[in-house]
């Protein structure tokens, strides 16, 4: 009976990596996601499955996408201004980057409505910040 287990236990560790699925950064899971309010959450997941989701070739994950506001409502289940709320909020906490087709930054609502052509969005480069943000966030949970 040991064996039997052994065995199963050694299948299931070294199961293949499933075709159809999203790499997903730690640091967002461990570290981000018990900060952030329940559409500030779907927002960024929406924007990890929309970069680290595609290949972009040669192993390559995008490092953008185009969303439009109506994308975004679908996918997160939000209506618009809490996916605004939302989307400034990871922009401003430095979680997210929202640019141009010529990657001019779009740091707030209005500037997203004026740019006139397609939004993007991408995982801004991880930093200190988010690590310094989360332990004042634990820092005053605790208290």
């Amino acid at each position: 009976m040991r064996r039997l287990e052994t065995e199963k236990r050694s299948e299931a560790e070294s199961l293949p990596y499933p075709v159809c699925s999203t790499p997903f950064p730690n640091v967002l899971l461990d570290e981000v996601m018990p900060t952030l309010k329940d559409t500030q959450w779907r927002v960024l997941c929406v924007v990890v499955r929309q970069t680290l989701g595609w290949s972009a070739g040669h192993g390559r994950r995008r490092a953008r996408c185009w969303l439009s506001q109506s994308e975004l409502k679908r996918r997160t289940g939000r209506q618009s201004e809490a996916v605004s709320k939302a989307i400034e909020y990871l922009v401003r906490r430095g979680l997210l980057e929202v640019a141009t087709l010529r990657r001019d930054p779009l740091m707030t609502a209005a500037a997203r409505r004026r740019c006139g052509g397609s939004v993007y969005y991408g995982l801004a480069p991880y930093s200190g910040r988010i690590s310094n943000t989360t332990n004042r966030t634990q820092q005053k949970r605790a208290n």
